[in-house]
Parts: C-alpha cells; sequence; structure tokens
C-alpha cells in the first residue's frame, strides 16, 4: 500500500520541474492514463450506443495528444516541432506514402487467404458499427480514423515510444527495443491476435521511415493506410460495393 503512493507521488512530482525529461513525462503519463481508459473507461456510464461510441472515439486519442503536446511544449516550448519530429512534407514523403496502397491490398489478400484456409477473422467492431450507424456519427469515425488518429498514435507510439526506449535501453537493445516494443504495444492495443500481426509489421515499417525520415512522413503513411479502409467501407455502406467488410 505504501509502496503505491511511494510510487504516485514520485510520479506526480516529476511535474514540479519541467526540463529535457518531458519524454519521461509523456510515456508515463500515456501508460498509467491508457491503463485508466481500457480498464476503468469512463463511457461505461453513458447509456446511449451513438454518444457513447462518439465519446470513445474521441477520448483516446484526445489523451494521447495531449500527454505528448503538453509535457512537450512546458519544456521545449520554442522547439516543440523539433523535438517531436514534425517537419514539412516533401514529394519523397507523400510518394513513400502512397506506398501503403499496395501494403493494403496485400493485408487484404492476405486475410481473404486465410479465410480460404478456413479461419475466419473476427470481425472489427468499429467497422460493423460503422456500417448502419447514424450519418453524424459516421462522419466523426471518418475525421477520427483518417485524420485525429493517425496524428495521435504516431506521436504517442513512434516518436515518445521510441525515444523513451532508446534512453533507456543502452546499445544494440535499445535499437531493438525501439523498433518491438513500441510497434507491439501499438498491435496489441488495435485488436484481434490476426490483425494484430498484420499491425505489427506496418508498424515495424512506420517506425523505419520515423527513423529514417520524420514522424510527420509515418503520419501520412499511416492516414493513407487508414483511408483506404475507410474508402472501402464508404463504397459499402454507399451500396457502391456490395458483400460484407
Amino acid at each position: 500500500m505504501f509502496n503505491r503512493i511511494f510510487l504516485l507521488l514520485k510520479y506526480l512530482d516529476m511535474y514540479k520541474n519541467e526540463n529535457d525529461n518531458w519524454v519521461k513525462k509523456s510515456f508515463c503519463t500515456l501508460l498509467i492514463g491508457s491503463a485508466f481508459l481500457f480498464f476503468c473507461s469512463p463511457v461505461m456510464f453513458i447509456k446511449s450506443p451513438d454518444i457513447r461510441m462518439a465519446v470513445a472515439l474521441f477520448m483516446l486519442p484526445v489523451f494521447f495528444l495531449s500527454a505528448v503536446l503538453i509535457p512537450c511544449f512546458l519544456a521545449c516550448k520554442k522547439n516543440i516541432c523539433e523535438m517531436l519530429d514534425l517537419k514539412l512534407p516533401g514529394i519523397k514523403d507523400f510518394g513513400i506514402a502512397l506506398t501503403m496502397i499496395p501494403l493494403f491490398f496485400l493485408f487484404a489478400g492476405l486475410t481473404a487467404l486465410l479465410k480460404k484456409f478456413g479461419y475466419e477473422p473476427p470481425p472489427q467492431f468499429l467497422v460493423s458499427y460503422a456500417k448502419d450507424c447514424p450519418q453524424w456519427l459516421f462522419y466523426l469515425i471518418l475525421f477520427c480514423a483518417g485524420i485525429l488518429a493517425p496524428v495521435s498514435e504516431e506521436l504517442a507510439f513512434r516518436r515518445v515510444m521510441a525515444l523513451f526506449f532508446r534512453e533507456i535501453v543502452p546499445g544494440k537493445f535499445g535499437t531493438v527495443a525501439v523498433y518491438f516494443i513500441p510497434s507491439f504495444l501499438f498491435a496489441i492495443v488495435h485488436g484481434f491476435v490476426w490483425q494484430s500481426v498484420l499491425l505489427f509489421f506496418l508498424a515495424l515499417i512506420l517506425q523505419r521511415n520515423q527513423l529514417h525520415g520524420s514522424i510527420t512522413r509515418t503520419i501520412l503513411m499511416h492516414a493513407v493506410f487508414n483511408w483506404c479502409s475507410l474508402s472501402v467501407l464508404i463504397l459499402v455502406r454507399t451500396g457502391l460495393l456490395p458483400g460484407a467488410f
């Protein structure tokens, strides 16, 4: 009991003196806050399914953004873009982002092949919900999944977590940790076993491009990949593409 209180006080004490350790503060906030939101989510107390979904869509991305931007701003102020690795995208960034389109179809093909051999991956809840939800909520899903999620998740997983593990894990193992730990966490947050396997490899690709490019590039890549799924969902919802998604 006393150990838990001590750890909590130590965590809170981190915010008394803002300094260059903003990455550690951000990582601790992401870890503790995400655990709380997953296991004690306030959306459980909302009765309306549509309002509950709307709040859930905003809650995690906004929390991710707050947990990254606030510590970074308090510590860096004028250098916030540099610290977050945010740069103006170039032609190369857009070109690499477009490679997510064939990657999406490769993942879709692997899923179809898996079904061919008798394994039916569980449907994604958000996709199933979006097909028949109210119009206003559908637009909100497009915004959150297509814009808000790529920005918030890339800053949290590809920037903050990569910097954190690069700092605390020494030597060659640091590079391994930077690639694999954030990618593993990204994958398990997003769903079921098969989907998580595919997203783990997607996360590795994104991490490599962040390390050799910028966080701006990976945001574009993430957004293009998500909009591939959302485009199919739009076609199914409007009836232009028959069949289940």
